[in-house]
């Protein structure tokens, strides 16, 4: 098979290990295939065999005999069934599936959370699309802009109030002018 639609990533799953620590390990999967919304990842012989050691052999167990991940699973009754994972080979390399039908989540790396919460951010204020940086720099402007404002809001409240005591003086003024003048 070659290796087409097969990416790699790192997995991670809650609770799996001994101490219900989460667990991360690198892998390979199709981001097309999941189940139930779940990543279906395969690790390489290697990862596999750390994975069923990780877990002691409860849930997951590594068969020399049958070179595959065979999953554990035990019944109120006492009964277990082991069933065994899927292979593939992609290049020549035999990934092994682990954990069938777990909650395998694909690990994200923080910069692509960081630019998540950008994109969500210039929608939500109809920005355009930018970096970091460029948004770093149109929000200084925004702000500038904003001081500015403010100062001429501040400005224009002086002028008012002097214009307000001017028309009082005037209006005052203009009376008394009358009242003279009668």
């Amino acid at each position: 098979m070659k290796n087409s639609k097969f990416t790699p990533a790192t997995f991670v799953i809650d609770g799996n290990d001994p101490e219900g620590q989460q667990i991360e390990v690198k892998g390979i999967h199709n981001p097309a295939h999941n189940w139930n919304g779940f990543a279906v990842p395969y690790f390489d012989k290697e990862t596999a065999q750390r994975l069923c050691e990780t877990l002691g052999g409860d849930v997951l167990e590594f068969s020399k005999l049958l070179d595959c991940v065979l999953q554990i699973e035990e019944f109120n009754d006492g009964i277990k069934v082991l069933t065994e994972c899927g292979t593939i080979t992609i290049d020549g390399v035999k990934y092994y599936a682990a954990g069938d039908s777990w909650t395998w989540l694909v690990a994200r790396h923080p910069f692509d959370q960081l630019a998540e919460e950008l994109d969500e951010f210039c929608t939500a204020y109809n920005l355009p699309k930018m970096s970091a940086d460029e948004l770093a720099a149109e929000i200084r402007e925004q702000l500038d802009d904003l001081i500015e404002l403010q100062r001429n809001r501040e400005e224009l409240a002086e002028r008012i109030e002097r214009a307000k005591t001017q028309l009082h003086f005037l209006n005052d003024f203009a009376a008394r002018w009358d009242s003279i003048g009668k």
